[in-house]
């Protein structure tokens, strides 16, 4: 049934921002390493601060453990206690990188989303599901034994996919999808570097790249007036990787 999957489908991030009464968006991001790395969540707002055209005041703030899923997240304390702390207008989930390929950490995500749902609902916030990407494509992560069974990126994608919805809807949460931006990236360019060097975690790139999707998801700007990209990746390179995230998926 998995193989079955589309992996791409072809829509519009709905424009969010259309229904917030102001551009002040206070956003919080709850996850592990795949939203720590590089930072990502404060490209979000140097976008947000370089876009000449787009007048948003962007503040994020995020609660991360390295390897956990949203069940640890929610019972070690500190995600509810930044939740409590104020008013978000977003609350960003992402699961552990590979939650959706066992079934206990499945089992685990589907018992903890409800209980996330309805804190997130006492705070009227609105909740998003930050969709990840699967190992790097034709990587020894689909030959080393212990892995082998995720037998392909776009097989391990379809399976993160197909639970997310499900978790997406008990969340009553809207879904941004970056594994899915992901693969369609390096189908269109295999030459961009999205991974860092284990094959799993997001390069410089990669977290700008994902930045950048937020960004039009919270705010339904385009691209072409962010002036910001960090120094780590070289100018050149700029049009090709904002052309891609602009892409409507």
């Amino acid at each position: 049934m998995l193989k079955k999957i589309l992996i791409f489908t072809f829509l519009a991030f709905p424009a969010q921002a259309q229904i917030l009464a102001n551009k002040d968006l206070n956003i919080l991001f709850i996850g592990n390493s795949y939203t720590a790395a590089n930072n990502m969540p404060k490209m979000i707002e140097k976008i947000a601060a370089s876009d000449t055209r787009g007048n948003y005041r962007i503040h994020t703030e995020s609660v991360t453990i390295g390897g956990a899923g949203l069940k640890k997240l929610w019972q070690e304390g500190q995600a509810l206690k930044a939740l409590r702390s104020q008013a978000w207008n977003f609350v960003v989930l992402q699961d552990q990188s590979v939650w959706a390929q066992y079934k206990e950490s499945i089992d685990s995500s589907y018992q903890i989303a409800p209980i996330w749902a309805n804190a997130i609902k006492l705070q009227d916030s609105k909740a998003v599901l930050f969709i990840t990407w699967p190992r790097k494509p034709n990587s020894t992560w689909y030959s080393n034994a212990d892995t082998a069974f995720m037998q392909s990126a776009q097989l391990m994608q379809a399976q993160t996919n197909f639970h997310s919805k499900k978790i997406a809807a008990l969340l009553n949460a809207s879904e941004v999808p970056i594994g899915n931006y992901w693969l369609y990236a390096l189908g269109k360019d295999s030459k961009i570097e999205l991974y860092s060097g284990d094959g799993s975690h997001p390069s410089v790139v990669g977290s700008y790249f994902t930045a950048l999707i937020f960004y039009r998801y919270f705010t339904a700007r385009p691209l072409d007036d962010v002036d910001y990209f960090p120094s780590e990746i070289k100018a050149d390179a700029i049009k090709m990787i904002k052309l891609l995230a602009a892409a409507k998926l």
